[in-house]
C-alpha cells in the first residue's frame, strides 16, 4: 500500500491513512522534527476492529521531499526498506530530520506491507515443505 501526505508548515501532526483495515491501526506523528509510528490498540479511538495480538510487524519505506517553486527537489530523505515489530501501543521513531535541511511544504510518502502472524500447524513438517 502506498500513502502520502503534505505538511504545509512546521507543527505537530498526527494522522492515520485510510484503508488500514488489516486489523492494525497505525498512527503516524510528526513532531519536533521526528516521524513516529505508533501501533494503536487501546488508547486512541478508531473505527473497525483492531487486532490485539501481542506483536505485529510491518515492512515500510518512508520518503520525504521538498520542492522549490519550479518543481525541483530541494530536500529528499528516505529510510530505505525496514521491518518494524510493534507491541500493543508501542511507538517508534522512524526518522529524525535535520532542521537545517527541512523546507516546507514537506511531502511524505510511505510504502507499507503488513505481515500476518505466523500460523503454526500441528504437523511436524517444516514450513513450506510438502507432506506426503
Amino acid at each position: 500500500m502506498r500513502c502520502g501526505r503534505k505538511l504545509a508548515q512546521d507543527g505537530d501532526y498526527c494522522w492515520r491513512w485510510t484503508g488500514f483495515n488489516f486489523g492494525f491501526d497505525l498512527l503516524i506523528t510528526y513532531t519536533n522534527r521526528y516521524i513516529i509510528f505508533k501501533r494503536n490498540t487501546l488508547n486512541q479511538p478508531c473505527s473497525g476492529s483492531v487486532g490485539l495480538q501481542p506483536r505485529r510487524s510491518i515492512a515500510f519505506r518512508l520518503r520525504l521531499a521538498s520542492f522549490d517553486s519550479s518543481g525541483k527537489i530541494i530536500c529528499s530523505r528516505t529510510t530505505g526498506y525496514q521491518i518494524l515489530t510493534l507491541e500493543k501501543d508501542q511507538e517508534q521513531v522512524v526518522m529524525n530530520l535535520d532542521s537545517r535541511l527541512l523546507v516546507f511544504p514537506l511531502y511524505i510518502c510511505c510504502n507499507f506491507l503488513f505481515t500476518s502472524p505466523e500460523k503454526r500447524t500441528g504437523g511436524s513438517a517444516a514450513p513450506g515443505s510438502a507432506v506426503q
